[in-house]
């Protein structure tokens, strides 16, 4: 697994790394409205994603509504200086239909690298629990958050 590749690699040569998860504001309630436009936004969302990850960085979508995008040798400010772009571009993109025009947000968790944390478990559920920080806020997004702390737990 590439998560597992690039932790061991951080540990070993003591580089930075972060992850980040990026969930779609809504998308339960625009998949009931329409299936076919919430694919088809889905498919648009992957392309703003790649468009924003650079060579080394790997993108993937881990939910129905939830990428995520691995981000080899940077740092936490370095990731949410990303995660603010990439809600904005998000936000600035139309992923509907020619017809049928879409704006959407995402929310995004931030986690970077903790030494002696290499594992990839640890690395994600600290994403998870950003995400889900990034999620009560309320009003309309876009929201990103860093994970502070040194367990999920710990974090407030």
């Amino acid at each position: 697994m590439r998560l597992d590749d690039e932790l061991s690699r951080a540990e070993r040569y003591a580089l930075p790394l972060s992850l980040l998860l990026a969930d779609v504001d809504d998308f339960a309630a625009l998949t009931a409205r329409n299936e076919a436009a919430a694919d088809a936004a889905l498919q648009r969302l992957a392309i703003v994603f790649l468009s924003s990850a650079r060579d080394a960085d790997a993108v993937a979508r881990v939910g129905a509504d939830t990428f995520a995008l691995l981000l080899p040798e940077t740092e936490a400010a370095g990731a949410l200086i990303v995660a603010e772009r990439l809600c904005s571009e998000v936000a600035a993109t139309d992923v509907g239909e020619e017809d049928a025009p879409l704006q959407v947000t995402v929310r995004v968790g931030v986690a970077a690298f903790q030494p002696g944390v290499a594992e990839s478990a640890a690395l994600l559920e600290h994403a998870e629990e950003a995400l889900r920080q990034a999620q009560q806020e309320a009003g309309p997004g876009p929201f990103f958050r860093a994970f502070e702390g040194a367990s999920p737990s710990a974090s407030g």
